[in-house]
């Protein structure tokens, strides 16, 4: 009889500990689950994308309005580094010339054409002469109007020309691509000011 009094109270023994196991298993799965899905939730919404030209966007449920600002400055420096980064090089200057086509409409292929019907590449092609740009500060505040303030320096074997350099646009939203990273395209794009600020010798 003592016996079978021993044996029941193991049993509810063992009983009890197998509710406990079931019961602490049940909180860490909870809280397991519980941390996991907090990590998802702060870190699911940001993930970066590299696109073939080397511009990097954040994309996901924020990144449209969290970093327009910032894509439209790489969008409108790019262009800027394109159109009035020139080396003496035909190649270079129609490789330069196809890749602006992506970042808006015609009135961003202007300086091109007012340049090539000036005679300006031919010039700097045949003088062995390099046009370098150089962003000083770009307006953002009143967005999607941009303005932009930068030099040309255009360098000769003797001297170096150094040029003011205002220009202004509108920028519109539209697909994104390896074309156009930034998913960005400028309108009404205007050279306001582009007068010589000072000329020296090299020697």
């Amino acid at each position: 009889m003592e016996s079978l009094k021993n044996l029941n109270t193991a049993f509810k023994q063992v009983q009890i500990q197998a509710k406990m196991v079931v019961i602490t298993g049940a909180i860490i799965a909870i809280a397991v689950c519980y941390f996991a899905f907090n990590y998802v939730q702060q870190t699911g919404d940001r993930m970066w994308v590299m696109f073939s030209n080397g511009a990097v966007a954040e994309v996901g449920a924020t990144s449209m309005e969290a970093n327009r600002l910032a894509e439209a400055h790489h969008h409108v420096e790019y262009y800027h580094f394109l159109m009035y980064n020139i080396s003496p090089d035909p190649q270079s200057i129609e490789y330069n010339r196809r890749r602006i086509e992506y970042l808006g409409d015609e009135s961003i292929k202007v300086p091109y054409e007012q340049k090539k019907e000036g005679g300006f590449y031919n010039q700097l092609i045949s003088g062995n002469m390099r046009q370098t740009f150089y962003l000083d500060s770009m307006n953002l505040t009143q967005y999607p109007f941009v303005r932009v303030y930068g030099r040309e320096v255009i360098t000769r074997a003797s001297s170096q020309l150094t040029k003011l350099l205002i220009t202004s646009c509108v920028l519109e939203t539209t697909n994104r691509s390896d074309n156009n990273a930034n998913g960005l395209f400028m309108r009404r794009y205007k050279v306001e000011e582009n007068k010589v600020l000072s000329e020296q010798n090299i020697y």
